[in-house]
């Protein structure tokens, strides 16, 4: 009797596809059960190939799923290697209910309080992304907006974060909002303490793939998203005077946010 080996969707599979599958599972295996502990190098494609009695493109089709996963790290001409992975008690958490203030200015994120600019900010004029303009509610998709971009971290430490200011135009027009040092409390305290306005902020949270040059910033491998937040700011009118958009592996991040209770709870 010949028994065949069908795949989850209950369809026959190829001996290679049997294999690549049988190298995938065992891999992950390892990669699980600490076997192959973070940052491990993995057996060279021609010695998994030998090893399994199989070719260096099926090996190469096992090794696949476990890159977009995350799982794994491919760094030619180096090798292969087990990524290092955040345990679910070591990912910053970087939210709640409220926004601090201290002698330096507002902050919204009390673990990323220390956190400082690891290479000099940016700031120029463009068009802002067309989310983004949507946000701000520009009349025209192509209006021009200041742009402040700056790469967050701990002093010394990596990149974690990237927080792009988005500034309608008008607004910072002839303002120090169109500088790069914008003095002691930040935007936010020129815009109150300056310029009369009266704050409230609103975050909305997402994710999508990053771009090459935020993979290659936050160092985020093939198959991990960006954890956006996108901090709006209105003035008393309800006006949007600022869009910050913070993009983070998220991988790394998750955010807290305390629940209370309703009356009827």
């Amino acid at each position: 009797m010949t028994v065949k080996t069908v795949s989850q969707y209950g369809l026959a599979m190829a001996p290679e596809e049997r294999i690549y599958r049988r190298i995938e599972a065992d891999l992950r295996r390892q990669i699980a059960d600490g076997t192959l502990p973070p940052g491990a190098k993995l057996p060279p494609e021609k010695a998994l190939a030998e090893q399994w009695g199989t070719s260096r493109p099926t090996v190469r089709q096992a090794l696949a799923p476990l890159e977009v996963e995350g799982l794994i790290d491919r760094r030619p001409p180096f090798g292969t290697f087990v990524r290092r992975r955040p345990a679910l008690d070591t990912q910053h958490v970087i939210r709640d209910r409220a926004v601090y203030r201290d002698e330096r200015g507002y902050y919204f994120d009390p673990a990323a309080v220390d956190w400082v600019a690891l290479v000099p900010p940016s700031l120029s004029r463009g068009p802002a992304p067309a989310d983004i303009a949507r946000i701000l509610r520009l009349p025209d998709a192509n209006a021009e907006v200041v742009i402040r971009d700056r790469r967050m971290g701990p002093p010394g430490g990596e990149v974690l974060q990237i927080a792009t200011s988005y500034i309608p135009a008008d607004l910072a027009h002839g303002t120090v909002l169109e500088a790069i040092n914008s003095g002691p409390g930040g935007i936010f305290d020129r815009m109150e303490q300056d310029m009369g306005l009266h704050l409230s902020w609103e975050d909305l949270y997402g994710a999508r793939m990053p771009t090459g040059d935020e993979a290659a910033i936050l160092g985020i491998p093939a198959g991990v998203p960006v954890f956006r937040i996108i901090c709006v700011t209105r003035d008393e009118s309800g006006r949007i005077v600022e869009v910050n958009d913070r993009r983070m592996s998220a991988e790394w991040f998750m955010v807290a946010r305390p629940l209370a209770r309703a009356a009827e709870a």
